[in-house]
């Protein structure tokens, strides 16, 4: 299962319903929406947790129902990082 986070500072919690409100109807595949998940959190403890050197870039993380990471990738997708996840998918 594959799932999408974007990660809000807690700041926000307040207008929280609004924020996921705007999500939901920008979203409109309901598969895609099923597998949204907004963090409302520390962006930068997370950013600086997966090595992101700001929050322009992204990170793919393939774990197991028990958190262990076995394979992560930051920044923008390419084919070579396509083909990681592939292969690590595979094992």
């Amino acid at each position: 299962m594959t799932y999408e986070m974007p990660t809000i500072s807690r700041r926000w919690s307040p207008v929280r319903g609004f924020i996921d409100g705007g999500m939901t109807a920008a979203i409109p595949d309901p598969q895609t929406r099923a597998r949204t998940i907004t963090a409302y959190t520390d962006v930068n403890r997370v950013r600086d947790s997966l090595g992101l050197p700001d929050t322009k870039e992204i990170a793919v993380i393939l774990c197991d129902r028990n958190g262990l990471v076995s394979w992560l990738a930051r920044g923008k997708r390419s084919d070579e990082a396509a083909a990681e996840l592939r292969a690590a998918l595979a094992t």
